[in-house]
């Protein structure tokens, strides 16, 4: 049961991956978008596998979790590839979102 954690840094943020393979094939992970807001590390969006189904959480500074999005139809690692894309491609506007929200 190999797991991995690794950091990607962006400019203005920071993507956690985590991940968690059996026999090379992946079975969980998180993939979670963390920037500083108002001088402490926050989390402004994630996917991940909890609750049984790959998915993203968009979240807001005051709200919390606003909504769960499932993607359903795709494999666990499309989607955490996607998840790195994304976060990688736009994060400032997730992070403009988190704040106003």
């Amino acid at each position: 049961m190999p797991e991995k954690e690794f950091f990607i840094y962006l400019d203005n943020a920071v993507i956690l991956v985590w991940r968690h393979t059996e026999q090379g094939e992946l079975t969980d992970f998180r993939v979670v978008l963390l920037a500083e807001i108002d001088g402490k590390m926050c989390c402004i969006a994630r996917y991940d596998t909890a609750h049984g189904f790959a998915h993203r959480d968009i979240l807001g500074k005051k709200a919390g979790i606003l909504a769960k999005e499932p993607f359903l139809g795709l494999s666990k690692k499309e989607v955490a590839d996607y998840a790195i894309k994304d976060f990688k491609a736009n994060a400032e506007n997730y992070i403009r979102f988190f704040q106003k929200n």
